[in-house]
């Protein structure tokens, strides 16, 4: 589970941010602007995790979210809630990690 993490952790460089690039082709020769790229986070993300492998698929979905700067809300199966309460409580005992960025709702 930690190359998943460390694997995203590692897209947060690998992200186009601030590229500017030339929008003339051939099909419009007289369009003279340029395009760039801004990341941005885009809010909350809800990810519901399956009863089978409950941490890891939590982990597949969390990794991407925290990454791209996002907060999440992760729903867990009924059956399994016991490994994404523990997956929040390992969260707020990172020290430097803010509060709220991952909302476990177990039922």
């Amino acid at each position: 589970m930690s190359s998943i993490i460390k694997y995203y952790a590692g897209m947060c460089h690998e992200a186009y941010s601030g590229r500017t690039f030339d929008r003339r082709n051939n099909d419009f020769p007289n369009n003279n602007s340029w395009g760039y790229t801004i990341k941005q986070p885009i809010g909350v993300c809800g990810a519901i995790v399956p009863w089978n492998f409950p941490m890891l698929m939590a982990i597949f979905k969390l990794a991407p979210i925290l990454a791209s700067g996002c907060t999440a809300v992760l729903k867990p199966a009924e059956y399994t809630p016991l490994s994404a309460i523990r997956l929040g409580e390992i969260w707020t005992n990172i020290k430097g990690a803010p509060p709220g960025v991952i909302n476990i709702v177990p039922g």
